[in-house]
């Protein structure tokens, strides 16, 4: 049976190395690559090593496959775009790989006949390279279309895909959920890294130095759950050693006190499992003397 012809609306790092693990797998055949930038296009083509670059949307070919891999808030303008080029949509599958919106994004495709759906890899795709050698095992959240998941479900399960569904109701709650655990995460260590810097330490060192308590503090959450991973100053109830804590934030680097306060007050709801009254009160009272420091 012939692979489907397979067109990618967006060249950034999720389309490129989708593209490229379908193609590789030979699950498909790249047919248009689309970015307002052709540079951006081109660069894409070499890096999946098929497909035809182009930035302009109306040459795009007809394609069984159409993967619009573009800001969340531009999926449905560029829907809407695509419904009025001069294509056949009856029988094809359009999906976008947004968390955030559901496949009904796409209903202006879908009233010309396509099929939809949308499927999200809980996977960031910082590095390209890395993410090709890494996606295997991936979950990756799909509803949409019955014809539509089916089809997406023989693609990516080779891939090594976890596919797991997901009420379209709950996108935002799932959604807030990776960004916390990604995002955030990543805007927490640096926060580390920046105390560490102002504590005199070079941040060519601060990183490889916070690297295995990242790395072991990640494992015992995900291995354990959190009350069982949580050390430290407030899990043992050490206010005077907290409170230095946020002497020196406060001193140093007050902009970081804020998100010092409200992890603080997390760490200790998940400590109140095994906690004195006593200590679960000292350290409340610790935190609220330190008021949030407004903005602007």
């Amino acid at each position: 049976m012939e692979v489907p012809v397979l067109n990618i609306i967006g060249t950034g790092r999720l389309g490129r190395v989708l593209g490229r693990l379908l193609a590789d797998h030979n699950l498909v055949r790249i047919g248009t690559l689309y970015s307002r930038n052709l540079n951006r296009a081109e660069e894409a083509c070499g890096f999946i090593r098929q497909g035809v670059p182009t930035n302009q949307l109306d040459s795009c070919g007809q394609a069984e496959l159409w993967l619009l891999a573009v800001a969340d808030d531009a999926i449905a303008t560029v829907s809407m775009q695509l419904s009025r080029l001069k294509l056949n949509w009856a029988g094809t599958t359009v999906f976008h790989c947004s968390g955030i919106h559901p496949a009904s994004v796409l209903e202006s495709l879908q009233t010309r006949g396509a099929e939809t759906a949308s499927l999200h890899p809980a996977h960031s795709f910082a590095d390209p390279v890395a993410s090709l050698a890494s996606f295997s095992g991936v979950y990756c959240t799909l509803e949409g279309t019955s014809p539509a998941t089916e089809l997406l479900e023989q693609l990516f399960t080779p891939l090594g895909a976890r596919l797991l569904p997901l009420d379209p109701r709950y996108k935002p709650l799932y959604h807030a959920a990776t960004a916390v655990a990604s995002n955030h995460l990543v805007a927490l260590i640096d926060s580390a890294v920046t105390l560490l810097t102002a504590a005199g330490i070079d941040e060519s060192v601060a990183r490889p130095l916070l690297k295995p308590l990242v790395m072991n503090s990640c494992a015992n959450v995900l291995n354990l759950g959190g009350a069982q991973a949580l050390t430290g100053p407030v899990a043992r109830g050490d206010s005077g050693t907290v409170g230095k804590h946020l002497e020196a934030i406060k001193n140093h680097q007050p902009a970081l006190l804020n998100s010092y306060l409200a992890l603080a007050e997390l760490a200790l709801a998940l400590a109140a499992s095994w906690q004195s009254a006593a200590a679960q009160t000292q350290i409340a009272s610790l935190l609220q003397q330190y008021p949030p420091i407004r903005r602007g």
